[in-house]
Formats: structure tokens, C-alpha cells, sequence
């Protein structure tokens, strides 16, 4: 079985396009406590990492049936609270966004749950520390050497360790009532599939981003029609897989 964790805000038709393709789909409830554009984002409200999946104290609490199920889905997951709490000023509201890539996270050192920190440590998992809050929203990460982005920090970050990274302009992606959005967010991988939350042609550098993703091993797919969502990204954990 294979998770794949979203928005409760997820369209009809992308949530049913996902059932469809095999995924058991888990919508996150929003968190008061977060930004109203950005509440039920899974990319700020859970970071899995090896065997543990991160999540602030306070929002378990809030919905611990569901992590329970979550959990009975996930028998190799521990599910690991962390005590910064989320708050809807920035950085308060980016404890939990962390971009992985291979052997290495990007975070904004100062903001992220510490506990995330030490994880990575103790698995050897190399920390890079960039400027930007939120790098899983701006970076859509193909596998640990292909990166697309709109952010000219992360840009720079990414290809410091090595990475190919084509720069996109901003726009194109909605997230009400921010005048834009960004790619992390309004896509998911698995496997050697990319998949977008809308359709990738409706982005002014959609064949460019496909042609990307093509030439780095991935398919670009899109689950539902219309301009591209910022959701948070997908996040797709496979129940068979216990690995780092």
C-alpha cells in the first residue's frame, strides 16, 4: 500500500485521480495555528525522515485518530512529536519544512524543530542551512540530483552541493490570497513519477519543466485539470519500504 498524504483541501476530482492510480489517500485537517493559506500543508505540518515521521506535539493531540490510522497503515513508522510549536507568524510556522535530498536536508537552522536536527545527525544525513523558510514548498526535488525552483537562494544552495538545477519564474501556481505559489507545493513524487496538482501545461514553462523532469528520469503526470495548486506537496510513503 502506498500513502499519499495531502490537503483536505484537495480537489474532488485530484483526490479521486489518486484512489484511482492505488494510493490510499490521507487528507490532513488544518491547524489553527498556522496561516489560513498554508494550514492544512503537509510540507508544514509533517517531515518524515528515515523511520520517523515529525510532527508538532500539539497538532497530534488534535488529531490523533487519525495518526493512529495513519500509524496502522505505516507499521514501520514511529511517529515523533516535536516541542516547537507552530505559530502563523514566520518563522514560527516553519518548524516542520525541511527538503530532502539524499544524503542531505536543506533548513533554515534557526527555525526548524531541533529534534529533526538530530535525527538527521544520527543517521549521518548532512545538514545544509539556507536562508529560505520554506524549502520543500519552493523546491521540487527529483530524486538527489535533479531540482527545479523559482527561488534564486535555493538555486544557488542546490547547486552548491552538486545538484542540477533548472530556475523557473515565479507565478503560475495558485495559493489564495498570495499572489503566487510554488512548485514543491503543487506537486508530489513516487517512484519515477512526478505528479502535479493541476495540469503542468498551464504553467508558462510546463513543456521546459517536463522535458526536465524527462531527461532526469521522471514522468510528469497531472492529476487534475486546471492552473497548478500550491497544496504543500504530496507526500508518499510506501507501506512496504523500511528504509532511511
Amino acid at each position: 500500500m502506498v500513502i499519499a498524504i495531502v490537503d483536505e483541501r484537495i480537489s474532488p476530482a485530484a483526490m479521486a485521480e489518486l484512489s484511482e492510480l492505488g494510493f490510499c489517500v490521507f487528507a490532513l485537517p488544518r491547524c489553527e495555528r498556522l496561516p489560513e493559506a498554508t494550514a492544512s500543508h503537509p510540507d508544514m505540518l509533517v517531515f518524515r525522515l528515515g523511520r520517523e515521521l515529525f510532527v508538532e506535539a500539539r497538532y497530534y493531540e488534535e488529531n490523533r485518530a487519525l495518526f493512529a490510522k495513519l500509524k496502522n497503515s505505516l507499521p514501520f513508522i514511529d511517529i515523533r512529536t516535536v516541542s516547537l510549536p507552530l505559530g502563523s507568524e514566520y518563522p514560527r510556522d516553519c518548524a516542520l519544512n525541511v527538503l530532502r535530498m539524499g544524503e542531505r536536508i536543506f533548513v533554515k537552522s534557526d527555525s526548524v524543530a531541533p529534534e529533526i536536527l538530530s535525527a538527521a545527525g544520527e543517521l549521518g544525513i548532512k545538514t545544509v542551512s539556507v536562508k529560505q523558510g520554506y524549502p520543500a514548498c519552493t523546491v521540487l526535488a527529483l530524486g538527489k540530483s535533479h531540482a527545479i525552483t523559482a527561488d534564486r537562494g535555493m538555486a544557488r544552495a542546490l547547486s552548491g552541493e552538486g545538484i542540477e538545477v533548472i530556475l523557473i519564474d515565479d507565478g503560475d501556481i495558485s495559493l489564495p490570497p498570495h499572489e503566487y505559489g510554488f512548485i514543491g507545493g503543487a506537486s508530489g513524487v513516487f517512484g519515477n513519477t512526478v505528479y502535479f496538482l493541476g495540469d503542468i501545461k498551464t504553467h508558462r514553462q510546463g513543456n521546459e519543466i517536463c522535458r526536465f523532469c524527462e531527461r532526469a528520469g521522471y514522468e510528469p503526470v497531472s492529476v487534475d485539470r486546471g492552473i497548478l495548486r500550491d497544496l504543500g506537496r504530496i507526500l508518499f510513503i510506501n507501506s512496504e519500504e523500511n528504509y532511511q
